[in-house]
C-alpha cells in the first residue's frame, strides 16, 4: 500500500492518540498503525526507502525524514541507524545504544554506565570522531593527533611518520617528553635527568639532578670519571 493511503489512514485514527512532542507522536503513529495492521510496508520493512510523494508521508511515520526523489529518506544532518534517523554523534555525546555511536565514532561505542559515546576498550581518543590504538615514542603515525593522546608533548614527525616528542622537549620515557635536564636542575624522576645528562640520576634528598654514584660532573650535561675519595 502507498505512504500516500497510508497517511490519510493515519492522520484519522492519529485522532485517538493523545498529544506529545512531534518526534513522541510519530513513534505513536506508527505504533497505532501497526498494531492493527502489522502486514504493511512500513510495519514489516520500516519507512526509509520506502516510495513517497510528499515529506510529510514519511515524517508522519518516522521523524527527521524527507520525501527525496521519490523516496523517505533521512533529512540533512542525519544519519540512519537501526531504521531511525539520528544526528551524528560525538565522544561525550549522550547514547542509548552502540549503534548510535559506531555510525560515525571509529571504534566507539556507548558507555553503558554514562550512557556517553566513547572509546571501545583498549583504544583512545584521536579526536571527537576517531579512536585508535595508544600510540609510544617510535610507533609509526598518520598525524599529530595520535600521538597527543598518549605522548606528553608528543607530535608525529612528518619526515619519519613516527611519534616523537614537540621541539625543544626531550624523551623521558615512552609516553612522556618534557624539558631537556642539566645538573642541578629539579627534577621527580631519574628519567628526567637521565634523559640528557650522561650518568645523570634524580638525587631523590634533594630532588635535583646529580651525578649516579661514583661519577663526577665533567659540566653540566655529563658526569664522569670516578670520584676522588
Amino acid at each position: 500500500m502507498d505512504l500516500l493511503v497510508l497517511f490519510l489512514i493515519t492522520s484519522t485514527l492519529s485522532m485517538a492518540i493523545a498529544p506529545g512532542t512531534a518526534s513522541e507522536t510519530e513513534d505513536r503513529h506508527l505504533l497505532f498503525l501497526c498494531r492493527y495492521f502489522p502486514w504493511l510496508w512500513c510495519c514489516r520493512y520500516g519507512v526509509l526507502g520506502r516510495v513517497c510523494h510528499y515529506t510529510k508521508e514519511c515524517r508522519l511515520f518516522l521523524g527527521n525524514t524527507v520525501c527525496s526523489g521519490g523516496r523517505c529518506r533521512c533529512a540533512p544532518g542525519y544519519d540512519q541507524i537501526s531504521g531511525k534517523c539520528v544526528q551524528p554523534k560525538t565522544i561525550d555525546d549522550p547514547c542509548t545504544s552502540d549503534q548510535e555511536c559506531m555510525a560515525t565514532i571509529l571504534d566507539g561505542i556507548c558507555n553503558p554506565t554514562e550512557s556517553q559515546c566513547a572509546c571501545v576498550e583498549g583504544k583512545v581518543e584521536y579526536n571527537e570522531t576517531t579512536c585508535g590504538e595508544p600510540k609510544t615514542i617510535g610507533d609509526p603515525c598518520t598525524s599529530d593527533q595520535e600521538c597527543m593522546a598518549t605522548i606528553l608533548n608528543g607530535i608525529c614527525n612528518p619526515t619519519e611518520s613516527q611519534c616523537a616528542c614537540v621541539e625543544g622537549k626531550v624523551e623521558y620515557n615512552e609516553t612522556t617528553c618534557g624539558e631537556p635536564k642539566t645538573i642541578g636542575d629539579p627534577c621527580t624522576s631519574d628519567q628526567e635527568c637521565t634523559a640528557t645528562i650522561l650518568n645523570g640520576i634524580c638525587n631523590p634528598t634533594e630532588s635535583q639532578c646529580a651525578c649516579i654514584e661514583g661519577k663526577v660532573e665533567y659540566n653540566a650535561t655529563t658526569c664522569t670519571g670516578n670520584a676522588v675519595a
